[in-house]
C-alpha cells in the first residue's frame, strides 16, 4: 500500500462503461432541471419524492468515502476491530433512532436539528449549530472529493490537483443543474452501480482467501499498525480492485467507486446549500425576499461549497487514512451536538443559555484536544484513540456546563416545551395518517429487536 505508482489498467470496455455512467448522470440532472421552479423544488425536491427513492438515496449517500475507502483503510491499519464502529456503534444507534428518536422528531414537527435547537433553546444556539454544520459539510465534502480524485489519478495518471478540480467540476454540474432531485435520482442509480462494483471484489476476495472460514482464520485483531514506510491505507480498495478484477468487471467496479464518492459529495453539498440558505442567510441576513432570490442564493451556495471543497480536499490528502480524519471531525462537530441535543431532549429544566454555552464549550474542548494532540502537548497511542477521548471530553463538557448554568437561569415555561422535551406531549403519532400502516410485521420495535439479535448472532463467530 505504498503511496506512489498506483495505476488501474483499464481497457476500452472499461472506459466505455465509465463514459456511459457519466452520460447517464448528466442526463438525469438535465431531466430533473425541468421540475425546478421554486426554492423548495431545488432544496427539498418539492417534498414529492416517493419513500423508496429517498430511502435508496439515503443508503447511497452513506456509501461514500467514509464507508468504502475509510473503513477499508481502517481495516488495513487497525485490523478487524474497525468493525466495532458500525457493528457495535451504529446498529444500536440506528435502532434507538428508529424506536425513540423518529417518533419524537415527527411529533415535535421540526424539519432539522438546527430548527429543533432554535425551538428548544434560542436563536444563538440555532445559528451556532447551523454554522458548525455548514463547516462540517464542506470539510467532509473535501474527503469525498479527495477520494474521487484518488481513483481518477490511479485511472488516468493525472496530478492530484488536476483530478480534484475535474472531479469537483463534474459534481458541480449535475448538482447545479438538477438540484436535490437530480442528486437524489442519481444516488438511486449510484446505489446499484456501487453494489455492482463492490460485490465482485467481495466475492472474488473471499474465494482467494478460502471462503468465510478462511477469512476468519486469517483475521487478526491488529492490522498493519505502524510499520515504517510511507503506507497509504487509503489505497486498500483500489489495490484490491486492481489485483482481483478482470477487465470489464474492473470498469464496473471503478464506476461504482466514482459513483459512491460523487453521491457522498452531492449529499454534503446539498446539505450545505440548504442549511446556508434557509438557516443562515434567510434567517439572519436577508429575510422576506422573493422565492427566486433564495433559489439564486442556493445556486451560489452550491458553487461556493464545491470551491471550498476543493481546498478541503487537500486537507484530506494529508492523511494516509481518511477515517482518522473523519473521526476527528466527528469528535469536534457531532459529539457536542449530540450531547446538547440529547440532554435538552430528556431534561426539561435545561435552559436556553445552558444550551448555547454547552454546545460552544463542548466544541471548543474537542478542538482543543485535537490541537494539543497534534502539537505534541498531550499523547495518545493513535489518531483513533484521540478521537474517542475528544468525543468523550466534548460530551462530558456539555453535561457539566449544562449542570452548572441551568440552576443559575430561570426555567423555561412548560407551554414552550410542548413536543420539544420527551414526555411533554406533541403530535399523536399513533393517530396520524403516516402511522396508518399498523401491520405487526412493520412495527419499529419488532424490526429493531430483530436487527439487534442479528447483530449479536453475526458478531459472535468473528469475535
Amino acid at each position: 500500500m505504498d503511496g506512489g505508482g498506483l495505476r488501474l489498467n483499464m481497457n476500452a470496455l472499461d472506459y466505455v462503461l465509465l463514459a456511459l455512467y457519466f452520460v447517464t448522470v448528466l442526463g438525469v440532472g438535465f431531466a430533473a432541471r425541468r421540475a425546478i421552479r421554486t426554492s423548495v423544488d431545488f432544496f427539498l425536491s418539492g417534498r414529492s419524492l416517493p419513500a423508496w427513492v429517498t430511502g435508496l438515496a439515503f443508503v447511497s449517500a452513506n456509501l461514500g468515502a467514509l464507508e468504502i475507502i475509510g473503513m477499508a483503510a481502517n481495516g488495513a491499519q487497525y485490523g478487524v476491530m474497525t468493525v466495532h464502529y458500525y457493528w457495535i456503534g451504529a446498529v444500536p444507534a440506528m435502532v434507538f433512532l428508529g424506536i425513540v428518536m423518529m417518533p419524537f422528531y415527527y411529533g415535535s414537527k421540526v424539519r432539522s436539528v438546527p430548527e429543533y435547537l432554535r425551538l428548544r433553546f434560542n436563536r444563538p444556539t440555532h445559528l451556532l449549530n447551523a454554522i458548525t454544520f455548514a463547516v462540517a459539510q464542506v470539510l467532509i465534502a473535501g474527503v469525498n472529493l479527495y477520494a474521487l480524485a484518488l481513483v481518477m489519478q490511479a485511472l488516468l495518471g493525472w496530478p492530484l490537483w488536476v483530478a480534484i478540480v475535474v472531479g469537483a467540476a463534474i459534481v458541480l454540474v449535475y448538482i447545479t443543474i438538477g438540484g436535490l432531485s437530480g442528486a437524489i435520482y442519481n444516488e438511486v442509480l449510484q446505489f446499484f452501480v456501487i453494489l455492482a462494483g463492490l460485490i465482485p471484489v467481495t466475492v472474488i476476495g473471499l474465494v482467494k482467501v478460502g471462503g468465510v472460514s478462511g477469512l476468519i482464520a486469517l483475521v487478526t485483531v491488529k492490522g498493519l499498525g505502524a510499520p515504517s514506510g510511507d503506507l497509504q491505507y487509503n489505497n486498500a480498495i483500489p489495490l484490491l480492485m486492481r489485483d482481483l478484477l478482470p477487465n470489464g468487471v474492473l470498469g464496473v467496479a471503478v464506476t461504482g467507486l466514482i459513483a459512491s464518492f460523487m453521491a457522498g459529495m452531492a449529499a454534503n453539498v446539498s446539505g450545505f446549500n440548504t442549511v446556508f440558505t434557509y438557516d443562515i442567510w434567510q434567517a439572519y441576513v436577508r429575510r422576506d425576499r422573493p422565492d427566486d432570490y433564495y433559489l439564486r442564493i442556493g445556486r451560489y451556495a452550491t458553487i461556493a461549497a464545491v470551491v471550498i471543497g476543493i481546498g478541503t480536499a487537500f486537507i484530506a490528502a494529508g492523511f494516509s487514512n481518511i477515517m482518522n480524519y473523519i473521526q476527528a471531525l466527528f469528535s469536534v462537530f457531532n459529539a457536542p451536538l449530540f450531547g446538547t441535543f440529547i440532554i435538552g431532549m430528556f431534561w426539561k429544566r435545561m435552559s436556553a443559555l445552558a444550551g448555547f454555552w454547552s454546545l460552544l464549550s463542548g466544541t471548543v474542548v474537542a478542538v482543543g484536544t485535537y490541537l494539543l494532540y497534534k502539537g505534541g502537548v498531550i499523547h495518545f497511542n493513535s489518531d483513533l484513540e484521540e478521537s474517542f477521548w475528544g468525543a468523550g471530553l466534548a460530551f462530558a463538557t456539555v453535561a457539566v456546563v449544562a449542570a452548572i448554568l441551568t440552576p443559575l437561569t430561570a426555567p423555561e415555561r412548560d407551554e414552550d416545551l410542548r413536543g420539544l422535551v420527551y414526555g411533554m406531549g406533541g403530535v399523536d403519532v399513533k393517530g396520524d395518517v403516516l402511522a396508518g400502516d399498523a401491520a405487526w410485521y412493520r412495527s419499529p420495535v419488532l424490526l429493531g429487536v430483530i436487527a439487534l439479535v442479528l447483530a449479536v448472532v453475526l458478531y459472535i463467530p468473528v469475535f
